[in-house]
């Protein structure tokens, strides 16, 4: 039996990296299997002479593994040691390429231009995205960016990251850090946005609370102010609900005559509302069918071309799903080429009679909609029967916060 921490910890894996399985690839490497009644010491060889293997697998009767060709080449010695057997099973890599293609020129010149052309695009940024905003609008940077010709398809030896950094902190109020990053052929804009600030009340300035709109009241909490109405009475829009007069009674004078002060009035109001929400609902709606047929179509664009690469859809009827993607070689390696798959479901119009109660539900529905999650009192909905559908009148009372503050000239 083999050894479970040999097998885990004594074996470096490099499988995974980038960067390391684009070097596996152009200097080429092997997948071997080794048999033998003295694996364990086998490996023990091979990794305490630092040569280093991965994607180690156990086989029935041994182990299978990868290895470079320059490693391969120093095995010998410990497979006889052991009296280990090696077997390569694949050949993995650039140098078995040009190997198995040596004959073929065309094909090499073409692998070299393909080459070059990506070490051309390789120096362009060909994506931009902005990271950590929530209030700023991405677009909004992006199109700032283009504006001091900080773009896509702009090359990276040109593009000034500390002065682009610096016109977006001016530009933009809400943002109060940002670091510009390309990473590939990819820029990344990492921004922190200010603490958002709340409105401020002076709270020493006179003002009254008004109405903002019609409405019976219902609550009044007053923390400042001389209250103008009370409990059930009724208010219309811009009438003063508390006043910032507050009476002071001076007591140096005989009389003991009252004066006013003007203070800053606070309350919360809350009234019932009143709202009449009338439309028009037909007799007749129309649902969609799907009949199952389905095309797929393809747009590439690159550099901003658009090519279609199928006709024109035949269906009369047809939703639409556009997926997007970008192509790239590796992580942070995005060519200037996207790829949209269309997706496209044929389905039919089905005429449909709309009844009186389906009606009903719907209008329900569309009045909740505009309610929202407001404090519904009563709904009361009346269908009135038209020619080709109903006329649907709705009184709503709700009941809402209608105080507002006025300020004093």
């Amino acid at each position: 039996m083999y050894n479970r921490i040999d097998f885990k910890t004594r074996i470096r894996t490099i499988e995974g990296s980038e960067i390391l399985r684009a070097h596996n690839f152009f200097n080429g490497y092997l997948k071997i299997s080794v048999k033998g009644f003295s694996v364990e010491r086998f490996l023990n060889l091979v990794t305490y002479n630092k040569i280093y293997v991965w994607d180690l697998k156990r086989d029935k009767s041994g182990i299978v593994l990868k290895i470079s060709i320059k490693a391969f080449k120093l095995l010998k010695p410990y497979a006889r040691k052991t009296g280990c057997k090696i077997k390569i099973l694949n050949k993995f890599g650039l140098p078995f390429k040009i190997y198995k293609y040596r004959k073929r020129k065309v094909f090499f010149i073409g692998v070299i231009l393909f080459i070059s052309i990506l070490c051309v695009l390789s120096s362009f940024v060909w994506d931009i995205d902005v990271i950590g905003n929530s209030r700023v609008n991405s677009q909004d940077i992006i199109k700032f960016c283009e504006q001091k010709s900080f773009k896509v398809g702009k090359p990276k030896f040109l593009i000034d990251d500390k002065k682009i950094e610096k016109e977006i902190l001016n530009n933009f109020l809400d943002i109060n850090w940002v670091n510009v990053k390309i990473r590939g052929t990819q820029a990344f804009i990492n921004i922190r946005e200010t603490i958002e600030k709340n409105k401020t009340i002076n709270s020493y300035e006179p003002c009254d609370i008004i109405a903002k709109k019609n409405g019976i009241i219902t609550d009044m909490n007053v923390f400042s102010g001389t209250p103008k109405v009370k409990i059930n009475d009724v208010v219309k829009k811009n009438d003063v609900i508390v006043s910032s007069e507050v009476v002071i009674l001076n007591n140096n004078q005989s009389s003991c005559e009252p004066s006013f002060e003007l203070k800053h009035a606070n309350a919360e109001v809350q009234a019932k509302t009143f709202y009449n929400i009338d439309f028009f609902v037909s007799n007749y709606y129309k649902i969609k069918k799907y009949t199952g047929k389905k095309k797929k179509n393809y747009v590439v664009n690159f550099f901003n071309h658009r090519i279609n690469l199928i006709k024109k859809i035949k269906f009369k009827n047809y939703d639409k799903k556009i997926t997007k993607k970008k192509i790239k070689l590796i992580k942070n390696f995005i060519l200037p080429i996207e790829i949209y798959i269309i997706d496209n479901k044929e389905f039919l119009l089905i005429n449909k009679n709309r009844s009186p109660e389906e009606t009903k539900i719907l209008a329900n529905k569309l009045v909740d909609k505009k309610i929202k999650n407001r404090d519904l009192i009563s709904k009361n909905i009346e269908l009135i029967k038209k020619t080709n559908g109903y006329l649907v009148k709705t009184e709503i009372i709700l009941k809402e916060r209608i105080d507002t503050i006025k300020y004093r000239n």
